[in-house]
This record gives C-alpha cells, structure tokens and sequence, in this order.
C-alpha cells in the first residue's frame, strides 16, 4: 500500500474519522460548490465561473475545486448532471397523455419558486455549447424530457426538446409568463397526434 492509499477495511487513517464519515463529508462539500457555481453562474454567468471565485463564494479553500473535482468543467458537468436529476424526478412518472399540461405546471412553479436558480441551469446548459467536455451531461438533460416516451422518431424527439427548450427560454425572457394553457398548446404542437391532449 503507497503512503496515500486509504485503508480498505473501513478504517480511517485518522482516529475517530471514520471513512463513511468523510465520504458523507466530502459529498456535502461538493454540493456545497456546485451551489456556488449555480450562484455565480445566477449573478454573472459561465465567464465567472472560476475555481477561486467558485471557492471564494463556497467558503472554502482556493483549491477546493480541485481537490473534489479536479477541475472547473469536472464541476460543471456535476452540476449539470445534478439537474439532469432533479428534472428527471420532476418529470417521473408523467404519462404521455398529460406531458404536455403536467410539464407547462412544473416550468411555471419552477419560475416562480426559484426563476434565479432557471436561469443558472439555462446558462449552464447553453455554456455546454462552448464546452465540449459538457455536452454529454447536457444531453442527458434533455433526455428526460422524452423519457415518458419509448417510441419517438429521432425529428419527434428534437422536436420536443426543442419546443421545452424554448418554452423555458421565453419564460425567462418574458416580463409577463404566459399561462399553463398557452405553454400547453406550444408543447403539445411538437407531440405526434394521438399523444397531444
């Protein structure tokens, strides 16, 4: 075993730290610093997502970044792929037959439950078009979105991205949102017939 190696039979090298406890730990830092990237991502977009600023707004030490992600994309691919999970869990269970109503609610609520934390994930989300190494996490992201879907053809299924994608777009962008109705309507254009309603 080299000098850094960790212990594999559930001991800590240090007394009294268990490693189940830095596990847990090192898991609440780093979503302590994916919060923070979302925060600085809110205020002042991706140019302002650095290791120090992000360690800085974390409360952290300046390599903290480093030392639970080992770089800035590492971090922002986590925090993509955190909101790939949570819009994954919004989205379960949604049957084809009210997807479109059923996401119009869900995008309304998240406006105006949280419009700050939309807007970092919509940045984040678009920043992946300038970071290639982000791109299959922001895929993933869209993926949820024809999950309640088996059967989509591959112009069904952008069609649909594109139209939630957009929708969350002009959410953002208008001073009055639309109602649950006119979301509906605008989604369910992209369905295939039978599955609009």
């Amino acid at each position: 075993m080299g000098r850094h190696s960790r212990p594999t039979d559930g001991r800590s090298d240090t007394p009294g730290v268990s490693d189940d406890g830095r596990r847990i730990r090192g898991a609440a830092s780093r979503a302590q610093l994916i919060e923070a990237a979302l925060g600085i991502l809110e205020r002042e977009g991706a140019q302002g997502v650095t290791q120090r600023a992000v360690a800085r707004e974390a409360g952290m030490a300046a390599n903290a970044v480093t030392y639970h992600f080992g770089s800035v994309d590492n971090l922002l691919t986590s925090a993509i792929e955190a909101g790939s999970v949570a819009w994954s869990k919004a989205l379960a269970g949604i049957p084809p037959e009210s997807f479109a109503r059923d996401v119009a609610a869900n995008l309304l609520a998240e406006l105006a439950n949280d419009r700050s934390r939309m807007v970092a994930e919509i940045e984040l989300y678009l920043f992946a078009a300038r970071r290639p190494a982000l791109r299959p996490a922001a895929r993933r992201w869209t993926d949820a979105v024809t999950s309640a879907f088996g059967d989509l053809t591959e112009v069904e299924r952008r069609s649909l991205v594109a139209a939630v994608d957009g929708v969350c777009i002009q959410l953002l962008l208008a001073d009055e949102p639309p109602s649950a109705e006119a979301i509906q309507q605008v989604i369910e254009r992209a369905l295939p017939g039978p599955r609009a309603g």
